[in-house]
């Protein structure tokens, strides 16, 4: 029988500093690991199953949280950094995808999210990511990829916006929430390669619902609606090139939905 063992210490180190009551910063540095294994999906006879080592990434984050205007205003921002090594990445060799580490690779951006309490019965949300991911080196012959190829699924931007509006319908407290919210995101790259049938465009999708709540909030009934102008665009795939073959996976389209909750 085969077997692996990885021994990676990790850790966290962190602290905070509390500006005022309602704003703090903190920073923190992280390292973790995600294990290494086998590639088991050989297509052609082999005696031992080819192995591949644990992936290592150290992080850096500074962020500042704070709660504005009596409560009625959010603001929350983060820079981070991650630093990749061996990262496992699938090499095709003929026929048979193989899990190698294969490159270096650095990511670092920035998230925004934005809270406002327009008034007693209005809220707006939303929130704006920004990603750099660039491969240091490639550290395996038999990549196909490059220093300039773009990350797996991963936008160089992403957004979100989102209202709720709160209707009382009722001297008892019972009310009617409306939502709706649009979501966006910059151009995605379905596979490592960055095979061009696999990208998908920049993407806006629009979703809403409306709820009916009890007084204390113990029941609920909403109705929905997702992908409401049933984009039809692609979530995976999956190429091999040595054997001519190119799928991918679309997203479900235009959905309803109802739901009822209680709460005991």
């Amino acid at each position: 029988m085969n077997t692996q063992t990885f021994n990676v210490p990790t850790f966290r180190i962190g602290t905070e500093y509390k500006l005022s009551n309602n704003v703090f910063a903190y920073g923190f540095m992280a390292q973790g690991f995600k294990s290494g294994g086998w590639t088991t999906r050989v297509t052609t006879p082999v005696k031992v199953a080819p192995t591949f080592e644990p992936e290592r990434a150290n992080t850096y984050e500074l962020g500042l949280k704070s709660d504005l205007a009596d409560y009625r205003f959010r603001l929350n921002v983060a820079a981070f950094f991650t630093d990749y090594q061996d990262l496992q990445i699938t090499v095709q060799r003929g026929i048979t995808p193989f899990v190698e580490n294969a490159a270096a690779a650095d990511i670092k951006g920035l998230e925004l999210d934005l809270l406002w309490r327009a008034s007693e019965n209005l809220l707006l949300s939303g929130n704006f990511g920004y990603i750099d991911a660039k491969y240091k080196s490639i550290t395996d012959p038999n990549a196909l990829i490059t220093e300039d190829s773009k990350f797996l699924n991963t936008p160089d931007f992403s957004s979100s916006l989102a209202l709720d509006y709160t209707v009382p319908i009722a001297k008892d407290g019972e009310r009617l929430i409306f939502h709706v919210d649009m979501n966006t995101k910059s151009e995605v790259h379905n596979d490592v390669e960055n095979t061009p049938f696999l990208i998908q465009p920049c993407l806006t999708l629009l979703n809403a619902s409306v709820s009916l709540q009890g007084k204390k909030e113990n029941w609920k009934i909403t109705l929905g609606g997702t992908n409401l102008t049933n984009q039809t665009y692609i979530v995976g795939g999956y190429s091999n090139p040595g054997v001519g073959v190119t799928y991918a996976t679309y997203a479900r389209p235009i959905e309803f939905n109802l739901g009822i909750s209680f709460n005991f």
